[in-house]
C-alpha cells in the first residue's frame, strides 16, 4: 500500500481531532480523493472554479442530491479546516433537496377514502376547505413515492349522484 500523503493524514487528523465519525472521515477522504482523481492533481493546487466544475460534472452524471451534500461538506471541511481557505467553504454551494410532486388519487379512491371515514363531521372536515367554501381533499405525499393506504370496501356504486354528494362532480 501507497504511503499516505501529508496533506490527507493532516486532513484525517483535523477530523479526529473534531472527533468526527470513522465512517465520515472515511467519506471525506473519499470524496477527495475523488476530487482530486477528477482533475489529476493534489486538490490543493484546485480553487473554487474547479469545485463548481466538479459539482456540475457530478450532476451531470446523476448523483443523488444527499451524496452531493455529502461531497460539499467534504470539500468545505478540506478548504476550511485542512487548508485553512476561510472564504471558500461559504462559497460551495449546497444542493437543494428536490421537491417531490404529491400524491394525486383518483375520483374512485377519493370516495373508497371518504366512505371509510366514519363519523360524518371529520368526513365534513376532509372535504371543506373554510377559505374556498368549496371541496377539497386533502392529501399527504408520505415517505415518497407509496400512495396512500385505503382500505379494502365492499364495492359500492360510483354513480354520478353519489358522486355529486362527496362533492367529486
Amino acid at each position: 500500500m501507497a504511503e499516505m500523503s501529508p496533506l490527507r493524514r493532516r486532513m484525517i487528523e483535523d477530523m479526529t481531532v473534531r472527533n468526527l465519525s470513522p465512517a465520515t472521515q472515511r467519506s471525506y477522504v473519499h470524496a477527495v480523493a475523488k476530487f482530486s482523481r477528477y482533475f489529476g492533481c493534489s486538490p490543493d493546487r484546485l480553487d473554487l472554479e474547479d469545485v463548481r466544475a466538479f459539482q456540475v460534472h457530478l450532476v451531470a452524471n446523476g448523483i443523488s442530491w444527499a451524496a452531493l451534500n455529502q461531497t460539499v461538506c467534504a470539500l468545505r471541511f478540506f478548504y476550511g479546516v485542512t487548508l485553512g481557505h476561510g472564504e471558500i467553504p461559504e462559497r460551495i454551494s449546497y444542493a437543494r433537496e428536490p421537491r417531490k410532486l404529491p400524491v394525486v388519487l383518483n375520483t374512485d379512491e377519493v370516495v373508497r377514502f371518504l366512505e371509510a371515514v366514519p363519523s360524518l363531521k371529520t368526513r365534513a372536515a376532509l372535504t371543506t376547505d373554510p377559505d374556498v367554501s368549496a371541496p377539497v381533499v386533502l392529501g399527504h405525499g408520505g415517505a415518497g413515492t407509496a400512495k396512500p393506504s385505503i382500505p379494502d370496501l365492499p364495492p359500492r356504486s360510483t354513480e354520478p349522484s353519489r358522486l355529486r354528494d362527496w362533492g367529486l362532480r
